[in-house]
């Protein structure tokens, strides 16, 4: 037996084929009406199972060419559809001759059973194909079939709209809402893409952490942290781990990472949240840097006072020698020598005292630019002798600042004898003074800088620590006193330099 399986869906063809190939029946397939009649045209088949929806020829087009062709109309004919199922659908397939109409999805044994019996049966009842011979008739049903499934279709097709419509607002409120929970995020957010590394998106907070913008941001790349990430794909988290990143102003910053591999725009990215720790890390080594030099003073202060008394009797025992001994002669100059190294002594307990013990600032309303002018002829003859040009360029009316003008006057001295020494025979020095804005405070800033050797990166941390210095002639206390001082006037003390070119310190004084 030979049966004819039309169906334009390739899986239910396939399905039915093995189906009754399986049961000893020969299969002929074809994907519409079209290819089936010219089938019909070759080959005798026993029974046909069609499909009604389909391209270029529908299965009921397909069963009246059939019915009305004299050698296939005895064909047993069945419909197999899962689209045309309303009972007038039906109707007017068996009306066009039909032998079964079958709606899927149904047992597959209630098919099977079907065409068999209709081969047990023989000839299909020729009555049935008298009842739609009138062309006028046919046409009038199968339009009205055809516009029903129309009507049906646009009413699908109107309600898939609107539920379309209702989710993409559902789905445009959703992503309003994820947007603001990212852009307004306490902590920058990063989205990398894992095979590339490269950033897909960010928040607001990134973009202030890096000094960028969005589309500087998008450019980046963290693959150099991809050891770090290595977890994730594991199925673990990666929780605070601290590294360093350097902004786009050139900044390194001390920050931690938390990242979660997550769904985006259907894909699997990482999702870095990034706490930066630069100002509280500052804040934790002045507050340990603070407590180290509290208890450095209050060490030098106690040994200080146990050197001074007898210090002292070592000077006057030395001065009371030195006039037993005649100007010139081998015994006064080694007593000169000694008493050099006391007053050299004597230098460091008092600028130990005074680191120890400061006195407490007597604060008035001055115009910085009136220290300034006070403190540069304190070092005149030291630029003179070697040939240094001191320039000035001091901003006019700036506001006054509450300070002590001695202790500030020594600051700038402090940091006046350092820019000389660091000169070796030719150079410059400029001092200015000017207001500036930092962190929405305003801040009168005295800047001295100098074309000397400058310092190495490695030491500029070190520079205000007691007892720190390279002059083989200094006590390693002025820089530490002068940021004690200004530590003490609510200031700021800051430095830059570069080997070779020159240092620049920076007084940062509050406008109140």
């Amino acid at each position: 037996m030979k049966i004819l399986i039309v169906d334009d869906v390739s899986e239910s063809l396939e399905l039915l084929k093995e189906v009754f190939e399986t049961m000893g029946y020969a299969v002929l397939t074809a994907n519409n009406g079209a290819e089936a009649l010219k089938i019909l045209d070759e080959e005798r088949v026993d029974v046909i199972i069609s499909d009604v929806l389909m391209p270029k020829m529908d299965g009921f087009v397909f069963c009246r060419e059939v019915k009305r062709n004299e050698h296939t109309r005895n064909i047993p004919f069945i419909f197999y559809t899962a689209n045309y199922t309303d009972p007038e659908d039906e109707k007017f397939g068996l009306g066009l001759g039909a032998d079964a109409y079958l709606i899927k999805p149904i047992d597959i044994q209630i098919l099977i059973n079907t065409v068999e019996k209709l081969l047990q049966k023989g000839k299909a009842e020729i009555s049935k194909v008298d009842a739609v011979s009138d062309d006028v008739q046919y046409l009038r049903e199968y339009n009205t079939v055809l516009i029903r499934k129309l009507e049906d279709k646009m009413y699908e097709l109107e309600r898939a709209n609107e539920m379309l419509m209702k989710m993409n607002r559902e789905l445009q409120v959703s992503h309003e809402q994820y947007k603001s929970l990212f852009e307004n995020a306490g902590k920058p957010i990063f989205i990398v893409q894992p095979e590339t590394w490269m950033v897909l998106d960010a928040n607001n907070q990134a973009e202030n952490l890096l000094k960028c913008t969005r589309d500087e941001i998008l450019n980046l790349n963290f693959a150099k942290y991809k050891k770090f990430f290595q977890p994730l794909f594991e199925g673990e988290r990666v929780v605070n781990f601290e590294t360093t990143i350097i902004d786009f102003e050139g900044n390194e910053k001390i920050v931690e990472m938390t990242a979660n591999l997550i769904g985006y725009a259907d894909t699997s990215t990482i999702q870095i949240i990034i706490s930066d720790l630069t100002e509280k890390r500052k804040i934790q080594d002045e507050l340990i840097q603070t407590e180290k030099l509290a208890s450095l003073g209050r060490l030098s202060a106690s040994i200080a006072h146990e050197i001074r008394n007898p210090l002292s009797a070592i000077n006057i025992n030395l001065q009371f020698l030195v006039r037993k001994f005649q100007e010139g002669t081998q015994e006064r100059k080694y007593l000169d020598l000694a008493l050099e190294g006391v007053r050299r002594i004597e230098k460091i307990v008092e600028a130990t005292l005074n680191f120890a013990r400061p006195s407490k600032p007597n604060v008035k309303e001055e115009n910085i630019n009136d220290v300034i002018n006070a403190t540069l002829p304190l070092v005149e003859i030291s630029t003179l002798k070697k040939k240094i040009e001191i320039m000035t360029k001091l901003e006019p009316d700036l506001p006054k600042v509450k300070i002590d003008f001695k202790q500030i006057q020594q600051v700038i001295l402090n940091i006046l004898t350092n820019a000389v020494d660091a000169i070796n025979d030719v150079g410059q020095i400029c001092i200015k003074s000017y207001l500036a804005e930092e962190g929405g405070t305003n801040y009168v800033v005295v800047s001295i800088s100098d074309t000397g050797c400058g310092i190495p990166k490695d030491e500029l941390t070190k520079i205000f620590e007691p007892f720190y210095t390279k002059k083989s002639d200094g006590t390693g206390l002025g820089l530490a006193i002068s940021k004690q001082v200004m530590n003490h006037h609510d200031g700021k003390i800051e430095v830059e330099s570069e080997v070779n070119r020159g240092t620049t310190f920076y007084l940062k004084f509050k406008v109140k």
